[in-house]
């Protein structure tokens, strides 16, 4: 399995589940990376037959050079692995060029997060603007054209996009499955790369839905009511219009405070903003919390918050299966399981959109239920189907 650095977030979870899974059902795993964190690792209880190569990368992966260094660390690290199937998890380019350039020739899968338009201000767009429906895939999320405002066309980023995208194209085609988490991702990866992909959706935990009932509760916030938002501090999830709308909701009711839980490089920014808003004393940064402190925490909040532009959205998905209720962004994917769901409110990514789904939703009497949870899938499931696909496809 060949993934990103392996250090916090709900792709890298994603990643782990799956090799556990693989290695519970027999199959030697090794996960192939650039990086990774033994705390992060040590989260998930891997099992023996688990094991972890690093491969030399550079620091950041802007250029040409970059890219060349590292096609060569995964082609010096993949071959010596000797598998006997390959899954990738975002370098897919990388690896279709390892197989061309070496002996290795294995069944080849590829699981994509999001698609290209899910990256901020990415030149990569810029060859697509020639297909047929790209307009309309940019006006179909909010996020889209918000993150894709400010992109640089100059001769070099567009010539090395037009490379980067052939070779994507290809890359893609030679995939014998290619999965993806939602329908939206599938809609845009067929516009883009001409591929049919599988959609499995990610879960959750399985014992965090056994073990509600055994799950503590903990104090987040000396406040009536809890609002609890959980994600990598980043732009794209739009924290900051969150705290702009909980400073509009603080005007109207003052039995409510707002945790939020994660780092990032935006935490200086949404401090910054919270001194601006003047609510110092109803937000708190709780910083990263551990995984295995998580179900607690989804489960002692009021209401979980997700403001994200986002291909997907894990941290609802599992406050979600803590029962508790949810206010997601109108580009928060995960709405095609759950934006119909009790519980459960959709809100353009506005400000004062934001201000009345939260009052609105802190007040509502339904809250989920074991019955509505049901509708929530756990990792096993998750795996399970993905290995079924690829049974049924021969790779397995």
């Amino acid at each position: 399995m060949v993934s990103i650095p392996l250090q916090s977030g709900g792709a890298e979870r994603l990643v782990i589940e799956e090799a556990k899974y693989f290695a519970g059902v027999g199959h030697e795993v090794t996960l192939v990376t650039a990086d990774y964190s033994d705390s992060f690792l040590d989260e998930f209880d891997l099992p023996a037959n688990v094991s972890v190569r690093t491969y030399s990368a550079p620091n950041t992966a802007s250029g040409i050079a970059d890219f060349v260094t590292e096609t060569g660390g995964l082609l010096a690290t993949v071959p010596d692995v000797d598998p006997d199937v390959l899954f990738t998890h975002y370098r897919n380019i990388q690896i279709y060029l390892v197989e061309a350039f070496s002996d290795l020739d294995v069944p080849f899968t590829t699981h994509v997060h999001g698609s290209i338009l899910w990256f901020r201000d990415n030149p990569r767009l810029l060859p697509h603007r020639r297909d047929d429906g790209f307009d309309d895939l940019i006006d179909a999320v909010p996020g889209h054209s918000e993150f894709q405002s400010d992109i640089d066309d100059a001769l070099v980023p567009r010539g090395k996009a037009e490379i980067e995208e052939w070779l994507q194209r290809r890359a893609m085609a030679a995939c014998d499955v290619v999965f993806t988490g939602s329908n939206r991702v599938a809609a845009e990866l067929e516009v883009l790369y001409d591929v049919d992909p599988v959609v499995v959706h990610p879960g959750v935990a399985d014992e965090w839905l056994s073990d509600h009932d055994e799950t503590p509760r903990v104090e987040l916030m000396d406040r009536e009511h809890v609002v609890l938002a959980l994600s990598r501090l980043d732009p794209r999830k739009r924290l900051d219009l969150l705290l702009r709308a909980f400073a509009r909701l603080r005007e109207r009711r003052d039995d409510v405070g707002l945790v939020i839980g994660g780092t990032g490089s935006h935490e200086e920014t949404l401090r910054e903003i919270v001194r601006d808003e003047g609510i110092e004393d109803d937000v708190r940064f709780a910083g990263y919390i551990p995984d295995d402190e998580l179900p607690a925490h989804y489960k002692s909040a009021d209401a979980f918050a997700c403001p994200a532009w986002m291909s997907y959205g894990l941290a609802p998905l599992e406050a979600y299966g803590m029962r508790t209720k949810l206010a997601l962004s109108a580009d928060t994917f995960v709405k095609e399981l759950l934006g119909d769901q009790r519980g459960v409110a959709v809100a353009e990514p506005r400000t004062e959109a934001w201000v009345d789904c939260l009052d609105e939703l802190l007040d509502a009497d339904e809250t989920p239920g074991a019955d509505d949870v049901s509708v929530v899938p756990t990792w096993t499931e998750y795996c399970a189907e993905k290995h079924r696909v690829l049974e049924a496809e021969g790779v397995l």
